[in-house]
């Protein structure tokens, strides 16, 4: 395949994602915070600094370095949910292709978006902006629990809380208030977002969209951990299979989502639940899954989100994945402990001698580092996450515990357990 040889413009991604994006497209730009422009430049990637606080400070950035280089950069990407509307507002201003500054604000903001899109007759879990504990009560009174209480615009795990019970609003909604605070120290009562709790199977997806057209990149089931009052612990990702009627019915669900919100062309991903037939639309992003998706993708299907993602942005069209027959039954976990404390020693050798064990993709932590229980974050109890040999979905969950417990941690000070 023959790229343009103007460099694509990625946005402040981590090293791991710099190097695969320039194993497909070795003239990438990448444009970061200062902090991790140096990171990219001593690994050997052109990478600009900027202040992404400011749009038009970043804006310029780009824009000098285009034109003492003459050149024209063939596209805009982005991996990381912050700065998608940065990456927006940095696409208008220099003539790139991307989803526009409105679109990408509003798929920030969990309330608008789930408001627009019932609006749209998008099936959405029953959901309200909460300012105080009265609306919340109040909110508690119009539906059954459980109910979900989330940050409007943040990014995955953070203060997802789960409540059971009437007499769990108030603790919960002062502890999710005293942790947007620490997000928001300006605001003495942060808003969020509260939910019905819809019961069913939790799905994540990429997708392409073009025009009326929607194809499905990726389709993963999520594995959730049961946890008190937290939600939307994922222990891990398995490839389900749907029969052709609920495919058609995602993909239906999708494109009348995308189009409701503006989003026209790109790759996309979004999550899911399926309840009674039923597929419910949590959030939508203009970006592919991360963490340890990229991986299972690649091995399973040989769908790469990043290669995949840029392509799209200078204008081609990924290849067709048959991503309800993947070539290898795998499944990635997120290894958690148990445990809270500082690590002494870690020992992953029990780990890659277990039968079902494929891949180690990343370790998370090492000597030194601290894993925490608390309710601001499940990912701080995740020691690594792995791909494994998962032909029966029935077993995920006996198999993430197996896996778990294969990592051996000795602590050099263990915590008390904290409560979440």
């Amino acid at each position: 395949m023959t790229h343009s040889n103007n460099p694509l413009l990625v946005v402040h991604p981590s090293l791991d994602y710099a190097r695969r994006v320039c194993s497909h497209f070795p003239n990438a730009v990448f444009i970061a915070r200062p902090a991790r422009a140096k990171e990219l430049r001593t690994a050997g990637f052109r990478a600009l600094a900027a202040d992404l606080s400011d749009g038009r400070a970043a804006l310029r950035c780009a824009t000098d370095y285009a034109l003492t280089q003459r050149l024209c950069y063939a596209g805009i990407a982005c991996f990381v949910c912050e700065y998608l509307p940065l990456t927006a507002l940095l696409a208008a201003g220099l003539g790139l292709p991307y989803v526009d500054v409105q679109t990408a604000a509003l798929l920030r903001d969990k309330a608008r978006c789930g408001a627009l899109w019932e609006r749209s007759g998008v099936p959405v879990p029953t959901a309200q902006r909460i300012d105080d504990l009265s609306e919340l009560e109040t909110f508690a009174s119009t539906c059954s629990p459980p109910w979900i209480i989330k940050p409007i615009d943040a990014t995955g795990s953070e203060w997802v809380l789960r409540i059971d019970d009437p007499s769990q609003l108030a603790d919960a909604h002062t502890r999710i208030q005293h942790g947007l605070r620490e997000r928001f120290p300006n605001d003495p009562s942060p808003a969020y977002l509260a939910q019905r709790c819809i019961q069913g199977r939790e799905f994540g997806v990429d997708f392409f969209i073009e025009g009326q057209r929607l194809r499905i990149l990726r389709l993963c089931e999520k594995f959730l951990v049961e946890t008190p009052t937290q939600a939307g612990v994922v222990g891990g990702y398995c490839i389900p299979h749907l029969p052709q009627r609920l495919r058609r019915q995602l993909q239906d669900t999708l494109r009348q989502a995308a189009r409701a919100v503006g989003m026209m062309r790109g790759i996309g991903m979004a999550d899911l639940i399926l309840s009674n037939d039923v597929f419910y639309l949590l959030e939508m992003a203009p970006r592919p899954g991360g963490d340890c998706l990229p991986d299972l993708c690649r091995a399973a299907f040989n769908y790469d989100p990043i290669r995949a993602t840029c392509e799209a942005a200078i204008g081609e069209t990924p290849r067709a994945i048959h991503w309800p027959h993947p070539r290898r039954p795998l499944c990635a976990l997120h290894l958690m402990s148990d445990r809270e404390g500082t690590i002494q020693q870690i020992d992953f050798s029990a780990l890659r001698a277990h039968g079902s064990f494929y891949k180690l993709i990343e370790a998370y932590c090492e000597p030194g580092d601290t894993l925490r229980h608390w309710a601001g974050s499940y990912e701080d109890r995740i020691v690594a996450s792995c791909l494994a040999y998962c032909p029966d979905s029935s077993g995920l969950a006996d198999l993430w515990r197996e896996l778990s417990d294969a990592v051996h941690i000795t602590f050099a000070n263990e915590l008390e357990p904290n409560p979440l």
